[in-house]
């Protein structure tokens, strides 16, 4: 099988020092199991992306542009040259938008049965449409686009129930959360977690750790609130934001404002290989978002052992088991998100033993591999689908 993937990850195409994540690992494991793949990566304006070969089957074009007009042009040529020269059984595309405008219309003009995915809970999300003007066209656009694919693949039920609702047919939509790498957050160098404890002044039991990018979708100022009300008991609570985003300085501003700058840390962005020390640094794992497609984060934190506070949205409800494997709390309610917070400090006995059946729960329902090969399945079936065969289980 050979398979056009349309992505907006720009470190499939960044050389090999500059990469923060597993992605590159996780499209050479796809590799494995196909004849080719082909990834084009949009969106080179700002960035040294360059052409990348990750293994022998696996190669990685990026797409530059000087406009914003010339984005899905450039893009579409790209890709049309790919399918001119190769038999391309199935695109695969990120998103509902850019990447899947492209893909619809190379489906149009060559027949490619088209997979796109959704790693996001954009549709009729009341958040994700007032973080920007333009987000509503996209929603109409997005539900339009979805219609269209062969196949479509959700991160999480929730998505999926969403999808039916419209009118989707179920026999098309495949819950394929991203497989992810797990083994290296089972474990830490106690040297360097040390260190990093030592560097940044934790204390045992009050250090909470956030990790992503800081964006509006993520929404640390929910976080920072609740740290408001968690310091005015716990002066010596520390807690850890690891990561970079265009929120960032006005996220440093807040906690000014709030007067827990002593207590809040911005670390910057942290190298992928030294996340797990980090996670084995705090006592309690954290995701405020306002909305969350999935979450992979909570699995690294899992695997770690570390209990989480999440948000209940669409994403968590499928890793965090409420009460079991940590808290899930009602979004924008700070409140709620610092008494959760406050439990766990409180009780180190029950954090410790949700960490235990966070572990446990991660290691047995999220394998790697299990995922890899359902991505796989995905495709495979999105041809057969295509072509009016039946979906295989």
């Amino acid at each position: 099988m050979n398979v056009l993937m349309i992505s907006l990850d720009p470190t499939l195409a960044m050389d090999r020092q500059s990469v923060v994540g597993d992605s590159r690992e996780r499209h050479i494991a796809y590799g494995k199991h196909l004849s080719q793949l082909f990834i084009v990566v949009m969106g080179a304006k700002t960035r040294n992306l360059r052409p990348q070969r990750l293994s022998h089957n696996v190669v990685v074009q990026p797409v530059s542009y000087k406009e914003p007009l010339s984005y899905i042009r450039n893009t579409y040529k790209v890709c049309l040259g790919i399918c001119q020269s190769h038999k391309i059984d199935v695109i695969a595309t990120q998103d509902p938008f850019a990447t899947g405008l492209v893909g619809y219309l190379l489906k149009r003009k060559l027949g490619i049965p088209l997979a796109i995915q959704l790693h996001g809970d954009f549709f009729d999300n009341q958040y994700w449409l007032r973080e920007n003007f333009k987000n509503p066209v996209f929603n109409f656009f997005g539900k339009w686009l979805i219609k269209r694919a062969d196949g479509i693949r959700a991160v999480s039920s929730g998505i999926k129930q969403k999808l039916i609702h419209y009118g989707l047919p179920e026999n098309k939509i495949w819950v394929v959360p991203a497989p992810v790498f797990l083994n290296k957050f089972s474990r830490s160098s106690p040297e360097k977690v040390n260190d990093i404890r030592q560097k940044y002044s934790l204390p045992e039991g009050r250090t909470t750790l956030f990790v992503g990018y800081l964006t509006k979708a993520k929404n640390i100022a929910n976080l920072l609130n609740a740290a408001k009300i968690i310091t005015q008991r716990y002066a010596d609570a520390r807690f850890l934001i690891c990561g970079e985003g265009e929120e960032r300085k006005s996220l440093e501003h807040l906690s000014q404002e709030l007067g827990i700058e002593d207590n809040v840390i911005f670390t910057g962005q942290i190298p992928y290989d030294e996340l797990p020390d980090y996670y084995y640094v705090c006592d309690i794992f954290v995701l405020p978002s306002s909305h969350e497609s999935f979450g992979l984060v909570l699995l690294e934190a899992g695997m770690a052992g570390k209990p989480v506070v999440a948000t209940d949205l669409t994403g968590p409800r499928d890793i965090v088991v409420d009460q079991v494997t940590g808290f899930l709390v009602p979004p924008q309610r700070p409140e709620a998100l610092a008494a959760r917070i406050s439990t766990l400090m409180e009780q180190p006995e029950l954090a410790r033993q949700l960490g235990e059946n966070a572990r446990r729960h991660i290691a047995s329902n999220f394998d790697t591999e299990t995922g890899i090969k359902k991505v796989i399945d995905m495709w495979a079936n999105t041809i057969k689908l295509a072509a009016g065969g039946e979906k295989q289980p």
